[in-house]
């Protein structure tokens, strides 16, 4: 609360877009992650054109165009296709965004959620990792609309369309979990095969009749990633 964000937007060659948000006069500068691009996105930009109306703002890049809900309201942003809605970014509203604090500041000890163990330091057997800066997770929802399945976040050995973690038909309540680690045996039965293998890229694809997409979740944090279908059918 009372913590400004910023939002930095690069439209790319071949219609791709770059979204980045971060925390504004944070004390200390977030980790990004290096050597995972080819070369720095600021070399590919394209020239798109910016169009504002009221509390919209529309970047076009071509035949797609990134839109941006403005303040004061929530942020929401969706990428389009030929004016047809691709991927919508916050659209359930559930971005998280955990600002650096203060161990000793008033509420650092305790989580939103009212489970505060592991906030600024866990345990594993006889290994204690710290937390100096104490939690800093982030979250988002995105819905990739019209889309039936949705496939990526390898290693694993699931099956390529990603089975379901929540609601209907999802084989377990667990979401899929992004780390690299070491595996010489592995498990294919459906409720184990979803476990990560070795690497871990955090990348989600789509396919729908009238266009394919996808999104590069740049974190390097540990991540999970709930896969849930729209009641009325497609996977968001």
């Amino acid at each position: 609360p009372g913590k400004s964000l910023t939002l930095l937007v690069l439209p790319l060659n071949d219609g791709v877009f770059r979204i980045k948000i971060d925390e504004m006069g944070a004390a200390v500068k977030r980790y990004e992650v290096q050597d995972v691009l080819i070369a720095d996105p600021r070399s590919r930009l394209s020239r798109a054109q910016w169009k504002v109306d009221g509390s919209t703002a529309r970047l076009v890049n071509g035949e797609r165009a990134l839109v941006i809900k403005l303040a004061p309201q929530r942020f929401e942003a969706h990428l389009e296709l030929g004016g047809l809605k691709i991927i919508a970014l916050n659209a359930r509203n559930l971005l998280k965004w955990e600002v650096l604090k203060d161990k000793s500041a008033e509420g650092a000890l305790e989580d939103v959620t009212g489970d505060n163990e592991g906030l600024w330091e866990e345990s594993f057997r006889a290994h204690r990792d710290s937390k100096p800066r104490g939690p800093t997770s982030v979250g988002l929802d995105v819905d990739f609309v019209g889309a039936p399945h949705v496939y990526g976040l390898p290693e694993r050995a699931s099956s390529f369309a990603l089975p379901v973690t929540r609601g209907e038909g999802a084989a377990r309540d667990e979401p899929y979990r992004l780390y690299n680690l070491d595996v010489f045996e592995y498990d294919v039965t459906p409720d184990r095969a979803h476990q990560p293998l070795y690497g871990a890229v955090p990348l989600l694809l789509s396919h729908r009749r009238e266009a394919s997409a996808g999104l590069l979740w740049l974190n390097g944090a540990e991540t999970y990633v709930d896969v849930e279908a729209d009641p009325v059918g497609p996977a968001g």
